[in-house]
């Protein structure tokens, strides 16, 4: 669903038609969609793979926006691409994202082409949308805790008072709390979808591990089994 869409169901979803007695403004609904896209990136972003051909011999390749927009981190490097099995080289990335360095017995040479897989944030705008489809319901969910998170913030100032027109008590102080209790519902189901979305994402490392440079020894260098080590 894109933003429109996700607009409308999450006001079925709080029961709060548009019209002047709504609740929420649209800037308060797209602000939770907004949240639990953001949660959703945290645990699985988006992942694409982009070919490389490298214009000279070098053991880098660089990063640039236009051809990486909004990368957050990479995800693995193969090289030589296209084999069976593949190949994911060890590698590491510049502290700017500005290229990959990848660590392989002999430097890449002008002309080869290495195939990056790189990850960038989910976006939910109002024509279009990163999220699979099978996700949007569970999306939906997150983005109605976070409304009724939000309203109960403004309900927090009710209180217990006697209403003199009707010399009767009146207590508003549970609307808070009320609100809060429907967040904590929704986001548990939530965490548990994200929770499965972690432990899938796990199960599928790439060959090529990223190089931790904070070792001295030279076994840092390559990894101790899977594709692409250090024979």
């Amino acid at each position: 669903m894109n933003l429109v869409e996700f607009r409308a169901a999450l006001r079925l979803d709080l029961n709060d038609p548009a019209g002047a007695a709504q609740r929420f403004a649209d800037a308060d609904v797209d602000r939770a969609v907004t949240r639990a896209v953001s949660d959703l990136t945290l645990a699985s972003p988006l992942v694409r793979e982009t070919a490389v051909v490298l214009a000279a011999a070098a053991p880098w390749v660089a990063l640039p926006g236009g051809t990486f927009p909004g990368l957050l981190d990479v995800e693995g490097v193969e090289y030589p691409i296209d084999e069976f099995p593949q190949r994911w080289v060890p590698y590491r990335v510049a502290p700017d994202l500005g290229s990959v360095y990848v660590v392989t017995r002999d430097v890449p040479a002008s002309g080869a082409t290495m195939r990056v897989r790189w990850s960038s944030a989910h976006a939910v705008l109002t024509g279009s949308t990163t999220v699979p489809v099978a996700w949007d319901g569970k999306v939906a969910l997150a983005a109605y805790a976070y409304a009724c998170l939000a309203y109960s913030t403004p309900a927090a100032d009710n209180f217990k008072y006697e209403d003199g027109a009707t010399v009767a008590g009146v207590d508003d102080s549970m609307i808070g709390p009320e609100w809060r209790g429907r967040f904590r519902l929704a986001l548990g189901e939530w965490a548990a979808f994200l929770g499965e979305l972690q432990r899938r994402r796990r199960g599928e490392v790439l060959g090529g591990a990223r190089v931790s440079w904070a070792r001295a020894q030279p076994t840092a260098w390559w990894p101790r089994s899977g594709v692409g080590a250090e024979p």
